[in-house]
């Protein structure tokens, strides 16, 4: 790494289009702090950052591979695509950067996200920070920065690469497909049946209050 770099790290999770999501808003956080980005690999589907963390070499791929990065330079900040994975990356880093003053770590659980969320302000105050390392861990990076555009003036620097872009040419043109049509996100898994289970959950508080009413009413 070169040493006068100042980097900034983050832990992804979710499937890939999460995976983006969270890219787009590393992205635009570097920009604001002024620090080269870390790019971590792209996994398979996993629910919550635990489980990429868990991901085995085969379930990986580098990001660079998947999105276009010579487009994603255009938006001025410096890219470092992993090649391995994120806990062994920050492992080696954490060895080659052994003084913990110049490591930031912000670890945001659940209910810190809550309590006190990130907003543009922060990170603009963040930017003079020393360290040569800031590190967003744990699920600190999903959530909204305090506006639910917040990475909209990225998104138009982030496609996926030249391969995939061709490939889906070639899917287009195989379905004759017209110009302008709609495309379904079918998400694979348990997701169906949870979404059922919930909405019987919901539908069975609604009936509860229905039910007291008509006893009130009978009486």
């Amino acid at each position: 790494l070169d040493p006068g770099a100042r980097l900034f790290v983050f832990q992804p999770s979710g499937g890939l289009n999460n995976q983006r999501i969270i890219l787009e808003r590393a992205l635009l956080i570097c920009k604001t702090l002024r620090r080269s980005c870390v790019m971590p690999m792209a996994g398979r589907h996993s629910s919550l950052f635990p489980n990429y963390n868990k991901l085995e070499a085969e379930d990986l791929v580098e990001m660079d591979r998947v999105l276009d990065f010579a487009r994603m330079a255009e938006a001025g900040v410096r890219l470092l695509p992993l090649s391995t994975p994120l806990p062994e990356f920050v492992r080696a880093l954490q060895a080659a950067v052994p003084d913990e003053a110049e490591w930031w770590t912000l670890h945001q659980s659940k209910e810190d996200k809550r309590a006190s969320p990130i907003r543009m302000d922060n990170l603009t105050q963040w930017a003079a920070r020393p360290e040569r390392v800031v590190y967003f861990a744990g699920p600190t990076m999903w959530q909204r920065f305090g506006a639910r555009n917040f990475t909209l003036p990225i998104q138009e620097f982030v496609r996926y690469s030249g391969f995939f872009r061709a490939l889906a040419a070639d899917v287009v043109d195989a379905l004759r497909l017209p110009r302008n049509f709609v495309c379904v996100h079918s998400r694979q898994g348990d997701h169906g049946e949870r979404w059922e289970q919930r909405m019987a959950a919901k539908r069975e508080d609604q009936q509860v209050p229905e039910q007291q009413q008509q006893q009130q009413e009978q009486q």
